[in-house]
């Protein structure tokens, strides 16, 4: 329905032709037009579109602990040098075994939506 061709319901216009597009233009036109004008609503959610939602994060100083970030960084450090010897086709097996392992960690389906 989105994709489907409408005429402008905004514009009274004899040329047809001129105001046809689909919705989803019509509405994206709407959207950059209220943020070109100043509703932050609608620069917050292209945003949030654009570059995802910012996850919020607080950690406490009395969390931090300076050997567990090194212990991190120490993981990662070698991951990266493992990931760096694989092959392009053993990084790509890697890839989807990770993301098939983590959909059935979520409990999500494997259906796209």
């Amino acid at each position: 329905m989105m994709h489907e061709e409408v005429y402008d319901p905004s514009k009274d216009s004899k040329d047809k032709l001129r105001t046809r597009n689909t919705r989803l233009a019509w509405y994206c036109e709407k959207l950059f037009e209220l943020a070109l004008g100043g509703d932050m609503q609608a620069i917050k959610y292209i945003a949030d579109r654009i570059e995802g939602t910012p996850i919020a994060t607080t950690v406490s100083l009395g969390d931090f602990d300076p050997e567990k970030v090194e212990a991190q960084r120490v993981r990662l450090a070698a991951t990266r040098e493992n990931l760096a010897k694989m092959t392009d086709e053993e990084r790509t097996a890697l890839y989807f075994a990770t993301l098939a392992e983590a959909r059935g960690a979520s409990g999500s389906s494997s259906q796209s939506h």
